[in-house]
C-alpha cells in the first residue's frame, strides 16, 4: 500500500503506475490466473484493504459506502477467476466476463488515483484529531532477507539497508 501511494503521488498529471513488479498483460482474462503479477497485486491490495478495514469504515461517511465498494471491486477484481465471477454474477450482467474484465481495467487506474486519495485524505484527519501517534511505540524490525518496505522488490540487505550505507537503517517506524 505505501508502494501504491507512493506511485501515485509521483504521477501528478494523472497517471497512475502499479508497483514494480504489478505489470498487466495484455489480455484481460490473462490478469485473472494465480501466477499473474496483476492478480497477485489485487490479493495483497485485498489483504491490506481487510488489515485497514475498521479504519476506513470509521472514517468514511455512510454515504460514500457504495463509491468505496465500486473502487474495492475494481482495484480486487483481478484477485482471482472466482471473485471475479461473483463480481459478475452479482451485477448486471451486461455482455460477458471478457468485457467487463476489459472495462475494470480500463478504470483501474482512476479507482487507484481515487483509493489513494481517499487514503490520505483518512491519514490527514487522523493527524489533524490527534487521533494516533505518527510513531510507533515499538520500532519494526526488518530482515536483511526480507522484501523491502520500501516497495523495491528487492531483499532489504540489498536494497534500504544502511549497514551497506545506502538507505534510512534496519529500523523502521
Amino acid at each position: 500500500m505505501m508502494a501504491l501511494n507512493d506511485r501515485v503521488r509521483e504521477r501528478p498529471k494523472g497517471k497512475v503506475l502499479l508497483p514494480l513488479g504489478g505489470e498487466v498483460r495484455p489480455d484481460p482474462m490473462d490478469n485473472l490466473t494465480s501466477d499473474a503479477p496483476m492478480s497477485q497485486w489485487a490479493q495483497g491490495f485485498g489483504m491490506g484493504y481487510d488489515y485497514l478495514s475498521e479504519v476506513w469504515e470509521a472514517y468514511t461517511p455512510d454515504e460514500f459506502d457504495e463509491d468505496i465498494g465500486a473502487l474495492l471491486m475494481t482495484l480486487t477484481f483481478f484477485s482471482s477467476r472466482a471473485l471475479a465471477e461473483a463480481y459478475y454474477q452479482e451485477g448486471n450482467k451486461k455482455g460477458t466476463l471478457d468485457q467487463l474484465a476489459k472495462s475494470v481495467l480500463e478504470i483501474f487506474p482512476d479507482a487507484m488515483r481515487e483509493y489513494a486519495h481517499l487514503g490520505r485524505s483518512i491519514y490527514q484527519a487522523r493527524l489533524e484529531t490527534g487521533d494516533f501517534d505518527t510513531e510507533p511505540s515499538t520500532p519494526i524490525k526488518i530482515g536483511r532477507n526480507e522484501p523491502c518496505p520500501c516497495g523495491s522488490g528487492k531483499k532489504f540487505k540489498k536494497c534500504c539497508d544502511s549497514t551497506k550505507g545506502t538507505g534510512p537503517g534496519p529500523t523502521f517506524h
